[in-house]
């Protein structure tokens, strides 16, 4: 194994890399850098669906669109700068409609609440904080 030589070198992480390490982690903040620059083409479009940084996939920048998929990769990767780390798939809800859903659920839990129905939302880590009740 290749160890950072100098102390100073730590950075903000307090503790020694590797330089395979270091590497794939320069990498993966490079992917989340090219990911912001895409995202700026692809968030625009009727048909997208949302990005991801697939970590279990070596850090592979994933982005889901609901047609086009094909023209999507296309223009994707002509504007990647590290193609290879790339994945364009089908998803089966766009971002817009998925925003449309969550207002129609705002919506809703507004009118029961009126009603004297809570509803609880799941947190953002996606456990459920509670339950229905009336």
């Amino acid at each position: 194994m290749a160890y950072v030589p100098d102390p100073r070198e730590f950075g903000s992480l307090g503790f020694h890399l590797t330089l395979a390490e270091r590497l794939e982690l320069q990498t993966r903040m490079m992917m989340q850098a090219q990911g912001r620059e895409l995202w700026a083409y692809a968030s625009g479009l009727p048909d997208y669906a949302g990005m991801r940084l697939d970590h279990a996939a070596g850090g592979r920048l994933v982005f889901g669109f609901t047609d086009g998929v094909e023209t999507h990769r296309r223009e994707l990767l002509r504007r990647a700068s590290h193609p290879a780390r790339l994945d364009v798939v089908l998803a089966p809800v766009s971002r817009e409609d998925l925003e449309a859903q969550r207002s129609r659920i705002e919506f809703d839990r507004e009118r029961l609440a009126a009603q004297g129905i809570r509803l609880w939302a799941p947190e953002s880590t996606g456990r459920a904080a509670g339950s229905l009740s009336a």
